[in-house]
């Protein structure tokens, strides 16, 4: 009976360990840009990863090296920036050649030359006016940031 009991005990024993083991903590990417929480230094964050180009003047590590802004070496000696390639820079030297300033200079899309598109909550042409405060959206659904659907 005390053999039966106590290989009873240990097969328990050995089955709790079994499972704890097997579904311990999984990494988790919470804001979906490919990079687990383990990894990822800010994984509330999508444009914050370690694939993440640094933006040079914001203040954050953006691409998890430890190292934000000036400090670090990706920023380079030039403070001319255009991240996303669209032609329109972050401008911290004036002997930039930027006509005009990015005011989201991670996103291709948002620039001073694109069309503002109504109904997305951002900025996109860079006039300083979001959807339903920009002329260029007029009236309707999407003028006061309300989807039509």
């Amino acid at each position: 009976m005390k053999n039966s009991l106590l290989s009873a005990l240990v097969i328990c024993s050995l089955s709790v360990v079994i499972y704890a083991t097997a579904n311990a903590a999984k990494p988790v990417d919470t804001d979906g840009d490919g990079y687990n929480n383990r990894i990822d230094c800010n994984d509330n964050n999508p444009a914050i990863n370690p694939g993440a180009i640094e933006l040079c003047f914001d203040g954050v590590d953006n691409n998890c090296d430890g190292l934000a802004d000036s400090e670090d070496p990706t920023c380079g000696q030039s403070q001319c920036n255009d991240i996303d390639g669209d032609g329109y820079g972050f401008p911290a030297d004036p002997s930039c050649s930027f006509i005009q300033e990015d005011c989201d200079d991670s996103r291709v899309q948002v620039n001073p030359g694109a069309t503002e598109n109504c109904g997305n909550g951002i900025d996109d042409n860079c006039d300083g006016l979001v959807d339903g405060q920009d002329p260029a959206c007029g009236s309707g659904p999407h003028a006061n940031n309300v989807s039509a659907n």
